[in-house]
């Protein structure tokens, strides 16, 4: 999971250095974890230098998928989140990744 979010964010990235005529009008990422030790796995800091590479005004979301643990009726738990804004709300997009990768830690902490 971890080389896929890897090679998502190279390509993102060259994507917006080597093409000048390229533009980009909206960046979303979503990213779906199994395990709590995946979702450890995910550094938010790379995440946040991704954002970097877009326009200010651009619109930008990021998308967590927790599965856990089957429930007593067989149906796979899940969790899904979802976090937006404009590179311009920096602060708050920061702030928002970080509260979405340690609400979805509950989320893995509370299925053990």
């Amino acid at each position: 999971m971890k080389t896929i979010v890897t090679l998502f964010i190279i390509l993102i990235s060259n994507l917006c250095l080597a093409q000048s005529d390229v533009k980009i009008e909206n960046l979303s990422i979503s990213v779906s974890v199994n395990s709590l030790e995946e979702l450890e796995a995910i550094n938010i800091e790379s995440i946040e230098n991704v954002f970097k590479e877009v326009e200010p005004n651009i619109p930008i979301s990021m998308q967590l998928k927790c599965k856990g643990k089957p429930m007593k009726n067989g149906e796979l738990s899940l969790f899904s989140m979802k976090v937006s804004g404009t590179f311009e709300e920096k602060e708050q997009l920061n702030k928002g990744l970080k509260k979405l990768k340690n609400t979805a830690l509950t989320f893995y902490q509370i299925q053990k």
